[in-house]
């Protein structure tokens, strides 16, 4: 895979909304709990997995509600031999269950996410535009179910991770991995502890020739926070800035490239806002010789950030959302939660 794409959610103001999910579960419908790897280009384990939401009762409404994926620990062999976390892509592939199931373009949900090391959390579902919402007259049954395949990605990385002893046999590593569920305000609604194995086999075939590309964005800037809480912030323009948020490795000359997965920002209740008011800028924080762009957000692919080669070796960006003051859509606007998903791709130039 020549690029790795991370996703962020765009926040512009808070969103206070009641709920009611007291007897709301969250829950692994069902799990391929191994996966086996015996060639260079990887493998795909359709429906490796399928996460659930399940409730009983007469009112259910949880707007904005998120699903994250974190590791408790290092992908390892019993002798302490570490799988590299980002080359495994989690991939949605459906959505169903009663009561109106909202589709995958309609939460919407990134097309892929790269798990990330210990104990950092990637977002399989970064902000919904979709509640999980039903009502009866009696106590009846809700479930919605999201279905998703796990990808090992292909490269000659995997030569390093067999079993050194010249054996036939697999080298097996253990995966042990949460998934959580969290309402609007960042309450969990529920996690869910698995382990899964890896077992990379002796490979077949000739390893790859392959660019290798990383993109990490971490901490609080997975999930961006853009405020209006002020008279000045609607005159002069409100801002936030993620200090070292953004990672890049590369061993070639690359380009970042992002874009809006939706075509405006958007609320729960359907209200919209036009992309372009809120501003993207990165900024080398070690002083790489970058070519960057201060660059309005749009749904079409725009760069942000041209450099060389980093000799395999991370460099790290500050990311800072910011808008103009006196804008009419945002003094027009009602004071909800607006969101869209970010798509960041890292390309050769």
């Amino acid at each position: 895979m020549n690029s790795l794409i991370r996703h962020i959610v765009l926040f512009i103001t808070l969103c206070f909304v009641g709920e009611t999910r007291a007897q709301l579960q969250f829950q692994l419908n069902s799990s391929n709990n191994w996966w086996s790897v015996n060639n260079y280009s990887g493998t795909t384990s359709n429906n490796a997995y399928v996460l659930k939401f399940v409730y009983n009762g007469t009112y259910l409404h949880v707007p904005n509600w998120r699903i994250a994926a974190r590791l408790r620990g290092p992908i390892a062999t019993n002798s302490s031999q570490v799988f590299p976390a980002d080359k495994i892509t989690f991939k949605i592939t459906n959505t169903s269950g009663n009561s109106n199931p909202p589709s995958v373009g309609g939460i919407p949900v990134p097309p892929f996410v790269n798990l990330a090391p210990s104990p950092a959390e990637v977002f399989l579902v970064p902000q919904s535009q979709i509640p999980l919402s039903f009502q009866s007259e009696y106590n009846g049954y809700y479930e919605f179910l999201l279905y998703f395949d796990f990808v090992i990605q292909p490269g000659s990385y995997l030569a390093e991770l067999t079993n050194k002893d010249g054996s036939s046999y697999h080298q097996t590593y253990s995966m042990p991995i949460d998934f959580i569920a969290y309402d609007g305000f960042g309450n969990e609604i529920g996690k869910i502890e698995h382990n899964y194995t890896i077992a990379v086999a002796p490979l077949q075939g000739t390893p790859p020739s392959q660019n290798n590309y990383s993109l990490k964005i971490v901490g609080n800037a997975q999930n961006a926070l853009l405020e209006y809480k002020t008279i000045a912030d609607y005159r002069e323009g409100a801002s936030v800035n993620y200090p070292r948020a953004l990672a890049i490795s590369s061993n070639t000359a690359y380009q970042l490239s992002v874009r809006s997965v939706n075509p405006t920002l958007t609320s729960s209740t359907g209200e919209t806002l036009p992309l372009d008011i809120v501003r993207l800028e990165v900024t080398p924080d070690d002083g790489q010789p970058v070519s960057i762009q201060d660059i309005p957000l749009q749904q079409t692919s725009q760069v942000v950030i041209r450099g060389n080669t980093t000799n395999n070796n991370y460099e790290h960006f500050n990311m800072r959302y910011h808008s103009k003051g006196m804008q009419p859509h945002l003094l027009e606007a009602r004071p909800l939660l607006y969101s869209t998903v970010l798509e960041f791709e890292i390309t050769p130039q």
